[in-house]
């Protein structure tokens, strides 16, 4: 009856349904009733004559049982020890239907002749009546079966009532869902277009003329923070836990999506222009609540703005990294704070600026926002001019890029890029991108495609011309069935494809990619995409000097190796996943190579002890665990040496 009212036929056969039933029940609890009360009546009249059957007092029996009869059984028989019959007593004379089970039931004892019961005599049967009180019975089920009308009426409206709230549940949420995958689209539509204009508007941006330049500005950002706000808005609410859970977020996302609110909650301020500065800022990941991020982070607006004079000036948030720490700076050009006041501010209950301010809190915003900071691994400082304006800095542990994220494209010689989209913008933004850097030098060809046609059309035309290839699809084809990933799994693209989504942020794309090795990279920031030309065959020709080979996930720490090697002077093969590693390891010398390996690849590759074993049994021998986890895990593997995340070559300065 899932997502069905109740009809009339249904409360019909339900009515039926539970009075068949009923009745069943009265019948069973009647004859389970009668057999016990014959039972025992008929045990009690057998005891009581015993004796005269034994002793032949036929007339004190006769008088017995005809009297029991009459009372108690339909009739009673006294049997021989072959089961024929000496004599009967009934109520009515002949029984009609006497050995139908249905309608009676019989009860028998052994009379023997002595006390021992050694030597048989015969049998005493009672027989009896199954249902008693028929009529009775009869006239209380029909009763209650009048009764039960009302009680059917309740049930079914009750019923019906939960499926109509049901019904109106998921009328509610399929209208849901068609509104914010409508919004979604527009916010896409609206995103695509925008990221070609803004990389346009970058370029010549120094040459206009400052009034134009403001107008263009702001309107650029009116058409952002409508883009942001239809996503953020039609966005499902995540589960609601205890505590403040944190996880792995793009701090990008976060900030540009906090920045569009707080130009929408100022509106009414037409001087005041919150910014964000979020150009370098690719690939910066940390472990946050974002809830609780956005929350300091407004307080910190919200201070900011108290600071310009008549709400008038600039707020700026940055976002851009500085070693292993991520920084978020908010940045006004207000008013300024003494250095005196500076130092006390962050504590609870210190405030500047807030005296007679009546839309001003108290000072404890930014106590708590130096507080959830600081539970983040984080620190937040202060720094500000009289005058000039105030700069808060948060400085955040950076997190590696989680395993579905691209940090960096890598454009081989002689490759293709196939990009699939159909939005005229996006393409438009990749030439932007590729534009960067020549690839006419090295020979790499883009192509553009926009349907699923044109792509069947490439593979069977063009796809055998090259050897290395870069698969860019958008996940959403407007007006096509097909998603972009269903497209990567027909043509088996697997890790040679790369799917640009604004839904990079849904657990079930995020599965698929998992499963299809498809790495994700977030539309609105795919302007700022770092590019790596590889030139594989200056690497090919070197690869027998390498002594040593290094392979770790983390970018940042194959720099920093890279760095202590080249002072060392000793040649480094640094890797990113075990994979990379098939390529060369031929031309290693299995013997003399020292090969480091990080425990923790990534979720989509094997553990780093288990890439060492598998070496070993391909002959390399001098293999090193470069991780922070204690040697005694490592104890099974006796011949795995394990040391720290510093290179070996790596001085201490203290």
């Amino acid at each position: 009856m899932k997502g069905k009212l109740v009809s009339q036929w249904t409360s019909f056969y339900l009515f039926i349904g539970f009075n068949v039933m009923l009745l069943l029940l009265f019948l069973s609890i009647n004859t389970l009733t009668t057999h016990v009360i014959k039972k025992s009546q008929s045990e009690q009249i057998y005891l009581e004559n015993r004796n005269n059957t034994l002793l032949g007092e036929h007339r004190a029996l006769q008088t017995s049982l005809n009297l029991r009869v009459q009372q108690d059984f339909k009739k009673i028989l006294i049997l021989n020890e072959q089961n024929k019959e000496i004599n009967s007593f009934s109520k009515d004379g002949n029984l009609v239907g006497e050995e139908n089970f249905f309608l009676y039931n019989r009860i028998s004892y052994d009379v023997f002749y002595d006390g021992n019961n050694s030597v048989l005599f015969g049998k005493i049967v009672f027989i009896y009546q199954r249902v008693t009180s028929f009529l009775n019975l009869m006239g209380i089920w029909f009763l209650l079966a009048i009764a039960s009308i009302p009680l059917i009426q309740k049930i079914t409206k009750i019923l019906n009532d939960k499926t109509r709230k049901k019904l109106e549940q998921e009328s509610k949420i399929l209208v849901a869902e068609s509104l914010t995958r409508m919004a979604r689209q527009v916010s896409h539509d609206i995103r695509s277009p925008l990221a070609a204009l803004n990389m346009t508007i970058k370029r010549c941006y120094n040459d206009m003329p400052e009034e134009e330049r403001i107008i263009i500005r702001s309107q650029v950002q009116r058409i952002q923070d409508i883009a942001n706000n239809l996503l953020s808005s039609n966005k499902k609410d995540g589960p609601i836990v205890a505590g403040k859970k944190i996880s792995s977020h793009l701090l990008s996302s976060c900030i540009d999506e906090l920045v569009t609110d707080k130009r929408l909650e100022f509106r009414q301020y037409l001087n005041l222009h919150i910014n964000a500065d979020l150009d370098n800022s690719y690939g910066l990941f940390a472990k946050i609540n974002t809830t609780e991020l956005k929350r300091v982070l407004s307080n910190l607006i919200n201070n900011a703005r108290e600071a310009l004079t008549e709400s008038s000036g600039i707020i700026v948030v940055k976002l851009y990294d500085r070693n292993e720490k991520i920084l978020i700076i908010v940045e006004d050009n207000g008013k300024g704070i003494p250095v005196e006041i500076v130092k006390k501010l962050g504590e609870e209950g210190v405030s500047f600026g807030k005296e007679g301010n009546k839309e001003s809190g108290s000072g404890i915003g930014l106590f708590a926002a130096r507080k959830t900071v600081e539970e983040l691994g984080g620190r937040l400082a202060i720094e500000s001019v009289v005058g000039i304006g105030t700069k808060i800095v948060l400085e955040l542990p950076k997190e590696l890029p989680p395993h579905w994220f691209v940090s960096e494209l890598h454009i081989k010689k002689g490759m293709a890029i196939v990009i699939l989209d159909d939005d005229q913008g996006i393409h438009q933004t990749w030439d932007s991108r590729f534009q960067q850097i020549d690839l006419e030098k090295i020979a790499v060809k883009i192509f553009h495609l926009s349907t699923p046609n044109s792509l069947d059309e490439w593979m069977k035309e063009k796809r055998g011309s090259f050897e290395n290839v870069i698969y860019l699809f958008d996940y959403e084809l407007l007006g096509h069935k097909k998603t972009g990933l269903d497209l990567i799994e027909e043509y088996q693209l697997g890790n040679k494809a790369v799917l640009v989504t604004s839904h990079y942020e849904e657990e079930k794309i995020r599965e698929r990619c998992k499963k299809l090795n498809v790495k994700i990279i977030p539309k609105m920031i795919v302007g700022h995409v770092p590019l790596e030309i590889v030139k594989e065959e200056e690497k090919m020709e070197h690869v027998a000097s390498y002594a040593f080979v290094y392979i770790e996930d983390d970018d940042i720490l194959r720099r920093g190796w890279t760095r202590e090697a080249r002072k060392a002077g000793v040649n480094l093969l640094t890797l990113a996943n075990p994979q990379e590693f098939d390529k060369y390891e031929n031309a290693l010398s299995k013997e003399n190579c020292e090969i480091y390996i990080d425990r923790e690849l990534g979720d989509e590759w094997p553990k780093g002890e288990e890439v060492a074993v598998k070496l070993y049994e391909k002959g390399f021998r001098k293999i090193f665990l470069a991780t922070g986890h204690s040697p005694d895990m490592f104890k099974h593997i006796p011949w795995l040496v394990c040391k720290g995340k510093e290179s070996p070559w790596e001085q201490d300065d203290w």
